[in-house]
């Protein structure tokens, strides 16, 4: 009997000596519990630089593991950190991070020409996703076919980000054009609006028989064949005022900055005597301009992209 416990206590020793050598081991690998130990900042999220400056401060050393993509952390910055933060190590002990490359990105493909759903599986091969659809007229693209995009063929996009798209529904109405000829520039403006047209480009011609303001001629001609959004070029009468107030005319060259897609061209002229719409047109980035502006006395030119003033100036 007293053999038996003797074995046991023995035993219970054992497991005891066991265990703490075993939690000193463990402890001197991980450089945990000893004296002039230090406790692991928490860098997760911060830069490289930030990390390994709050580790050299703490007495850590600073290791990259390794790095990976990351949608969310922005890259060379900390996704992960082992130990943890608020663990007590050793001084001198590497704290291993994994640093985030960044969100991975692909090349969007050139959708335009292509029908709708042809555009969607080439997305879908390019690990992208069809973002917003706008439907607009188009003269020349038939309905169901791309004609612009969002970003722009080429560009660097998010992996499973969007592409918004612009397709075609087909030619817009067919109208004829009205006669403008004879009328106000007031009124000529009013019946375009009614027709669904645009005043384009605004010319003036000293005209000693025709009153100010009269239309004198108009691009395209009365009674031809346009579509619904179609541009109209008006030359008017400036009746005859080169005594009392200088009419000036010139070309223009507007030099559009880059850009994504299309945005809309406004050309404005304020002169003495009012302010008028020289041009309004859809254009691309890097694209040239070049029209005429017209205005009486000192007369300004502004150059809109969008509802932003692209440049000003004096005519």
């Amino acid at each position: 009997m007293r053999t038996s416990i003797v074995k046991l206590l023995l035993s219970v020793v054992l497991v005891v000596v066991g265990i703490w050598v075993f939690i000193n081991v463990y402890n001197n690998v991980l450089g945990i519990g000893e004296r002039g130990d230090t406790v692991v900042p928490d860098v997760q999220a911060k830069t490289v630089r930030e990390a390994k400056e709050m580790l050299e401060k703490n007495g850590l050393a600073f290791f990259v593991s390794r790095s990976e993509y990351n949608p969310t952390i922005p890259k060379d910055s900390v996704v992960s950190q082992d130990p943890d933060a608020g663990m007590r190590v050793k001084k001198g002990r590497p704290v291993q991070v994994v640093v985030s490359s960044g969100p991975e990105m692909t090349q969007v493909p050139d959708l335009r020409g292509l029908d709708l759903r042809e555009a969607m599986i080439q997305l879908e091969n390019s690990r992208l996703k069809g973002g917003n659809i706008q439907y607009v007229t188009h003269l020349v693209a038939k309905k169901n076919v791309v004609v612009d995009q969002t970003p722009i063929a080429g560009k660097e996009a998010q992996l499973n980000s969007a592409v918004d798209l612009s397709v075609s529904v087909g030619a817009p109405p067919e109208i004829t054009m009205p006669k403008l000829v004879g009328d106000d520039l007031t009124e000529a403006k009013t019946a375009l609006q009614d027709a669904k047209l645009r005043t384009g480009q605004v010319a003036w011609k000293l005209d000693p028989n025709r009153p100010a303001g009269e239309i004198l001629t108009q691009n395209p001609t009365p009674s031809a064949k346009v579509h619904e959004g179609d541009m109209v070029s008006l030359v008017v009468s400036a009746g005859n005022q080169r005594e009392t107030l200088p009419f000036k005319q010139s070309y223009i060259t507007i030099s559009l900055p880059p850009f994504e897609g299309e945005e809309e061209v406004s050309v404005w002229v304020t002169d003495e005597t009012s302010t008028n719409l020289a041009y309004r047109g859809v254009h691309h980035g890097r694209e040239k301009i070049e029209l005429m502006v017209s205005g009486y006395g000192n007369s300004k030119v502004e150059v809109y992209l969008g509802s932003k003033l692209l440049s000003s100036g004096q005519l």
